[in-house]
């Protein structure tokens, strides 16, 4: 009941929790732009068929008059094209030029009017204009549904176009007689046949669209050092306006196991806030795709690893599988000088940490995505006076920066962790045995954790990266990244789209799914910075 009213409450007014694994409503949000619409439709030639199609033969007998036409095909050539959005549809206009025969191989006209005839004859080439609308839907097992209704053509063919080497002039007074007319029947079946063919396109087209879309589906699994993490992403809506289409998705991630060492302040769930999706209108400028990544999504991730024991160390001396030698002097160099004068330094010692919050996202910051840990705590003891004792306990407050950078010739999107200067700031907790250094321990130690954790940052998330998809060789040429929303809580990563060579998708560092790549998985990278031992 209480989270009930919790999900009832104004967003900003208090924040919400979402239980491990629950489904976050507005994860992410996909916005394909008017002007990345208009890129977009330079693919509209290659699905629209342009090979000669055969009319079928007819023949009519009236009382007077009879005629037969055999022989004929269309055929039309597409020259430009456009994707125009409106209120709940897109619509496709293609536009081009279209003939019936040629010179050298024309269709045959037979008739009798008073006088019998064979006309050999054919249309020279007129504009024409098709516009196919678009219709989306999120079906109940969250699949996109695409539904053309109809297809609307207009030909600009006049009597002018028609070319027959015969006099029909009996044959079109008999028609004329009867309400019908020849160069009517010819424009009547040049559209006609035009249309049937692109009515004929419409399962292929809806499939199209409905396969490009439900490939932002995921469900499937990322392995994070010791923790495997379950993302599924599923489609929520899609809404179309003049400003472009957007395309929400739900999602969710829950981390295979729940570590003992966070077990004292692990409540089970992440803290959110529910705020709705940026309007596509507020995109910046230049912006043509836009990926939207919501802060709820993000900490529900970050929270899955930091309960599965992300940050949760233990090195000890004399283990062979701690990525750094531990003993007293290694405590000594941390803590400084003073403490280090009370330690035996070729003695034995443990360094261990006490994550005691989870990490949160910030999008504001320095950074297209800011890890924030407040507080992680860190215990160092070692030995004083022939016993083991904790020299020093302190509160650490991470902020460590995630960037992504595009290789647009590539298409791979990397993960760059930056822990640098200022990136680590200390508090200390506990300092039996130096009281007096606490103020130069708090300046010092922040420096030295970061040059502990950079080797392990390397070892674990050095090569990570994603290979981006591109459809029929349109993908992203450039990306930036800023927070978006009135909050700031909404990473925006816009891009521009072009003609590229890449088109693989995978990634490396430890995916495997059922589903396409999704470009979020990079934001989920940020939280992973070390590789560690579990206790």
């Amino acid at each position: 009941m209480l989270l009930t009213l919790a999900l009832l409450t104004n967003a900003q007014a208090a924040p919400i929790v979402w239980p491990a694994g629950h489904t976050v409503p507005d994860a992410v949000a996909l916005h394909l732009t008017d002007a990345g619409l208009d890129k977009g439709a330079a693919l509209v030639p290659a699905f629209i068929p342009t090979e000669p199609m055969d009319i079928p033969p007819m023949a009519e007998e009236g009382s007077f008059y009879s005629y037969s036409f055999s022989d004929g095909w269309v055929a039309f050539e597409v020259l430009g094209s456009d994707v125009q959005p409106g209120v709940d549809e897109l619509v496709v206009v293609a536009t081009g030029n279209a003939w019936v025969n040629d010179a050298a191989d024309p269709f045959m006209l037979t008739y009798d009017a008073l006088l019998s005839d064979e006309c050999p004859g054919y249309v020279s080439p007129f504009p024409w204009e098709a516009r196919i609308p678009f219709k989306f839907a999120v079906m109940s097992d969250k699949t996109v549904d695409v539904t053309i209704d109809h297809i609307d053509m207009t030909l600009d063919l006049t009597n002018e176009d028609i070319h027959l080497d015969c006099n029909i002039t009996y044959l079109e007074m008999a028609l004329d007689a009867f309400g019908y007319s020849l160069y009517g029947m010819i424009i009547d079946m040049a559209q006609g046949e035009m249309e049937t063919q692109l009515q004929e396109q419409i399962p292929d087209l809806e499939a199209m669209l409905e396969d490009a879309l439900n490939q932002a589906r995921y469900d499937g699994t990322m392995a994070m050092g010791d923790i495997t993490l379950h993302i599924k992403v599923e489609p929520h809506e899609i809404n179309v306006t003049p400003a472009g289409l957007e395309y929400v998705l739900e999602g969710s991630v829950e981390g295979d196991t729940h570590h003992a060492c966070v077990a004292a302040w692990d409540e089970g769930f992440s803290t959110a806030w529910g705020s709705p999706v940026p309007a596509i209108a507020d995109d910046p400028a230049g912006t043509e795709l836009g990926v939207l990544l919501s802060d709820d999504f993000t900490n529900q991730a970050l929270y899955s690893l930091w309960a599965g024991g992300l940050l949760c160390y233990d090195l000890a001396s004399g283990d062979p599988n701690s990525p750094v030698p531990v003993d007293g002097g290694m405590v000594g160099l941390l803590a400084g000088e003073a403490v280090g004068a009370v330690v035996n330094e070729d003695g034995p010692a443990i360094i261990r940490t006490v994550p005691s919050a989870p990490p949160v996202a910030k999008f504001d910051g320095g950074h297209d995505l800011d890890i924030v840990i407040d507080p992680l705590g860190l215990d160092l003891f070692a030995e004083v006076d022939y016993r083991m004792a904790r020299p020093l306990s302190v509160d650490l407050l991470v902020d460590a920066g995630t960037d992504l950078i595009l290789d647009s010739a590539t298409g791979e999107l990397k993960v760059v962790i930056d822990m640098g200067a200022g990136s680590v700031e200390t508090r200390v907790v506990s300092n039996e045995f130096a009281p007096e250094a606490t103020a130069q321990i708090e300046a010092e130690l922040g420096p030295k954790v970061i040059s502990l954790l950079e080797p392990l940052l390397g070892s674990f998330v050095g090569d990570m990266s994603f290979a981006l998809p591109a459809f029929e060789g349109l993908g992203m040429t450039s990306l930036d990244a800023t927070a978006a929303g009135p909050d700031g809580d909404w990473l925006g990563l816009w891009a521009t789209l072009g003609e590229v060579s890449y088109g693989a998708e995978g990634c490396s560092g430890g995916c495997s799914a059922v589903g396409s790549t999704a470009l979020w998985w990079a934001a989920l990278a940020g939280g992973v910075a070390i590789r560690r031992r579990r206790r």
